[in-house]
């Protein structure tokens, strides 16, 4: 498996533009055709070095939720998806997520839809947020499923910050008798 990076015409006739993972380019080829993608360019995608713990390749449950919530603004207001995607990833300071946002705004540019796309990154979006997301598109009601997704992230949130709260008085007091118990 590798990385190629394609340009090519949807079926609109707009030139659209990736990166896919694929055995070769001629697998890359039948997954875009079956995606209606006509590709014109196609090359392997160079190696980057990396060093796995400097890059933070992680969304927080915040970021998630603030994300969610903005979405649902943006998609209630009649802003197209594609033009609201593109603003939230100018917006988001998380380098990764921007990338992820990006790679999101391509792919539904691309004919896919926003649930296809977001299925692509299991480590931000769950199964349970996919799902939620592809019930919204296919009854109409995308916006209301975002605000719900929302709401039950902002909750989730909350909740964490309730809980770690609500340890910390017991773990100040668990060191505190430990030290004083050493010391004795």
């Amino acid at each position: 498996m590798a990385i190629f990076v394609w340009k090519g015409k949807n079926r609109y006739g707009d030139v659209v533009d990736g990166e896919r993972v694929a055995k070769s380019i001629a697998d890359l080829t039948r997954t875009l055709k079956r995606e209606q993608i006509t590709v014109f360019d196609v090359s392997k995608k160079r190696v980057e070095i990396q060093i796995p713990f400097l890059k933070r390749e992680k969304v927080s449950l915040k970021e998630l939720s603030v994300y969610s919530r903005q979405i649902s603004v943006l998609v209630d207001a009649d802003l197209p998806l594609i033009q609201s995607l593109t603003m939230l990833a100018d917006q988001t300071k998380n380098n990764y997520f921007k990338t992820v946002i990006q790679t999101i705004r391509k792919d539904v540019e691309a004919g896919s839809t926003l649930n296809e796309a977001k299925r692509k990154f299991p480590k931000v979006f769950d199964s349970l947020y996919c799902n939620l997301v592809a019930s919204g598109e296919q009854s109409g009601s995308l916006d209301v499923m975002l605000r719900r997704l929302a709401e039950y992230l902002e909750s989730i949130v909350k909740l964490k910050a309730q809980i770690k709260q609500a340890m910390t008085y017991p773990v100040a007091v668990l060191v505190f008798s430990i030290v004083v118990t050493t010391f004795m």
